[in-house]
């Protein structure tokens, strides 16, 4: 059995009251859910957000109206097709009654499309040109793109220009889509937008979730008066296998519904609301003849003096609550009094249960009412925070998170509005993941092995990358190159033996690795590796980490509260002088690294940056959750990155250097037992060393920027 999986993006600028976007969801339960499976789609237009709110729930509602109506009325066969098309003549039934009633709304500028997905099996129904495309996978080509309302496009446009526009919906499709393939509905022509072969990578090499995170990223930039609402889906398993489905092919495609079916519709409406008002007249008019009756007798009870005393003591009795005074009382009467009683007293209990029941409708339908106005607001909070998030203000974007999370878990507990907190709390999930800028990463590929050619065990501690070749060292301190190419490892010598290695940078011809208290090594890759010198001056150094360029080796000392800079001699490194300038505090630094500034970084993740030994106005944003054992800092005058590796937290943190603005956070568990970590932005690729392994986690392309 397969399932939809669906990922939604909204992209409106809500201070920009004159466009609308906004994404559509109708929850479904036991027979209709079974029928339909996931029903999603997009609403979007010129017009103010409060029309655009009230027209969407306009379509949500009469559609499961009239799904209800016709899992009752159609026959048995009915297809899921027909069962879909009533329900959609029912949305533009109540569409057709809202322009009626002058809700300010230009049907030819919208664009709207509502999907129903259960597993392979797709159908859908368009309003005006929205998007529907459908991407399968093609060895050839990346994968090939359908556009679904293709063959009715002609006809949609000539449609407009036609009174019946007003109508709504007015084309259905209905097909099966292969296990491979993604479903994008959107408002905007994101095709013309991106690019075809942009949108396809973005769409085909990523899951729902992860795209629309992409796709977010990507509009980012784009005009302010952008709005746009996306929807993602395709098919995955649920519990077994399902048949594999060849290439798409959507069998039926039908014309602008005809204004009979409307008229029909709202006369069955008409007809409905009908007979409950005659049922409930038809009560009321019962019980007000059945009133009349007893007071018409009790009138004639009454007439009697026998009867009037009667009474009074049996309601005197009655009101007491003295049982046994009641019932002597009650059996004094004379039998018609007893009978009169009876039913007066049957009716007292016959209106009391109406009325408890006509209150307990009345406070569902308050309950309702509440719910809908609930989830408006707290949609209308998620997409305030959704603009927040593209204009880079995060933290209102939390905070407005937040309260819409605490807002949806004070919502009550029963199907309803379980299913709607359901799915508001994965709207807002999914707006937090956007806001962390987390960016899963695949499994990884082993790059390369080493085999310690002294007992057969390695256990890799360091990783730099020169070109097509990566240096690596173990904690014995034996160095090895290995070719990125094909994975070849090759020892070149031994460095100092220590379990910690802050000095380990790449040369033009080999790579130089020393241990904190100084002691170097510079291995060639022709082969062997020399005992160098750093020229302390009688000092007794702590390195922390170490960084090289212009021919000078930086080092960092943080015990010390300071950075020394070393030139290159024959024997190594000469006499070293401090490179601050201005006193600043470098204590808590645990790496650093360097491309003309330096970057030193402390456990808890902040970034000091320091230019010819001042430092600068700089600072980098805080991930969520911000570290708390931040290991390393890497970037060279090339990367436009700066990137921080946290592998308590099995992540890399990926910054712009020029901004400190979060980029992403790549994460996978497989870094969280990694020693060291570096990016080769120009291959796309993490290398980290784990074990004896170097492992290589591809980025996703559209992620890289």
């Amino acid at each position: 059995m397969f399932v939809a999986r669906v990922s939604e993006l909204v992209r409106w600028n809500v201070k920009n009251g004159r466009v609308y976007a906004k994404s559509m969801a109708v929850p479904l339960q036991g027979k209709a859910r079974k029928t339909l499976g996931s029903v999603f789609g997009v609403i979007g237009g010129e017009f103010a957000p409060k029309v655009g709110d009230s027209l969407a729930l306009i379509i949500e509602e009469a559609f499961r109206d009239g799904l209800e109506d016709a899992l009752l009325n159609l026959p048995v066969a009915a297809t899921r097709e027909d069962i879909f098309e009533a329900a959609m003549i029912n949305v533009n039934a109540s569409l057709v009654e809202a322009a009626a009633q002058n809700l300010p709304f230009a049907p030819d500028r919208i664009r709207a499309a509502l999907v129903a997905q259960r597993g392979h099996e797709i159908v859908a129904a368009a309003w005006g040109d929205p998007n529907l495309l459908l991407f399968h996978p093609s060895p050839s080509n990346g994968a090939k793109i359908f556009d679904l309302l293709a063959d009715t496009r002609g006809e949609r446009e000539k449609a407009l220009f036609d009174p019946a526009a007003r109508r709504g919906f007015g084309s259905l499709i209905a097909g099966v889509v292969g296990r491979r393939d993604r479903l994008l509905i959107s408002t905007a022509d994101l095709r013309e937008l991106l690019g075809a072969q942009k949108l396809t990578s973005v769409i085909v090499a990523n899951e729902p979730e992860s795209a629309t995170l992409i796709l977010r990223d990507i509009l980012s930039p784009l005009s302010e008066t952008l709005a746009v609402a996306t929807v993602i889906s395709d098919a995955v398993p649920a519990d077994v296998q399902a048949p594999t489905q060849p290439a798409p092919g959507f069998d039926r495609s039908t014309q602008p519904q005809r204004p009979e079916q409307i008229e029909q519709a709202k006369a069955r409406q008409r007809g409905r609301s009908m007979e409950k008002a005659k049922a409930l007249l038809a009560a009321c008019a019962s019980a007000i003849r059945t009133a009349g009756l007893i007071c018409f007798r009790l009138g004639r009870a009454a007439a009697t003096k026998e009867g009037r005393d009667g009474l009074k003591t049996a309601v005197a009795a009655f009101r007491s609550n003295i049982k046994e005074t009641v019932v002597n009382k009650f059996r004094s009467l004379p039998r018609r009094s007893r009978l009169l009683l009876a039913a007066i007293l049957a009716l007292v209990v016959t209106l009391g249960v109406g009325v408890i029941a006509a209150q307990r409708r009345s406070g569902r339908l308050e309950a309702a009412s509440r719910l809908q106005s609930d989830v408006a607001s707290i949609e209308r909070m998620i997409a305030d925070a959704e603009g927040s998030l593209l204009y880079r203000d995060n933290e209102h974007a939390r905070e407005i998170l937040a309260q819409a999370a605490t807002k949806t878990a004070a919502l009550a507990g029963d199907t309803d509005h379980l299913a709607a907190k359901e799915n508001l709390l994965k709207k807002i999930e999914g707006r937090r993941d956007a806001l962390r800028r987390i960016v899963p990463l695949e499994a990884p590929e082993v790059a390369a092995s080493v085999t310690s050619t002294a007992d057969g065990s390695a256990s890799l501690s360091r990783i730099v990358i020169a070109g097509s070749t990566a240096w690596t060292v173990t904690a014995k301190g034996e160095i090895y190159k290995i070719a990125l190419a094909d994975g070849a490892a090759e020892k070149v010598g031994a460095g100092p033996a220590a379990t910690d290695l802050p000095v380990f940078l790449p040369l033009d011809t080999g790579v130089v690795a020393g241990a904190s208290d100084g002691r170097l090594a510079i291995a060639r890759a022709a082969g062997g590796a020399q005992p160098a010198t750093i020229d302390f001056g009688g000092d007794t150094p702590s390195i922390k980490d170490a960084a090289a360029f212009n021919g000078r080796l930086y080092l960092l000392d943080p015990a010390r509260n300071r950075i020394l800079r070393h030139p290159a001699t024959t024997a190594g490194f000469g006499r070293g002088t401090f490179y601050l300038k201005d006193g600043t505090d470098v204590g808590s630094g645990v790496s650093m690294t360097i491309d003309g500034s330096i970057f030193v970084l402390s456990k808890d993740g902040t970034v000091t940056k320091l230019t010819k030994g001042v430092r600068d106005d700089f600072t980098v944003e805080r991930p969520d959750p911000a570290p708390t054992s931040a290991r390393r800092i890497r970037t060279d005058a090339i990367q436009s990155g700066l990137y921080v590796f946290d592998a308590d937290a099995g992540r890399l943190i990926a910054y712009e250097k020029a901004t400190g603005l979060l980029r992403a956070q790549y994460s996978s568990d497989a870094l969280k037992s990694a020693e060291d970590a570096v990016v080769d932005e120009r291959a796309g690729a993490i290398y980290a060393v784990s074990g004896n392994r170097v492992l290589k986690f591809s980025i996703p392309k559209t992620a890289q920027k």
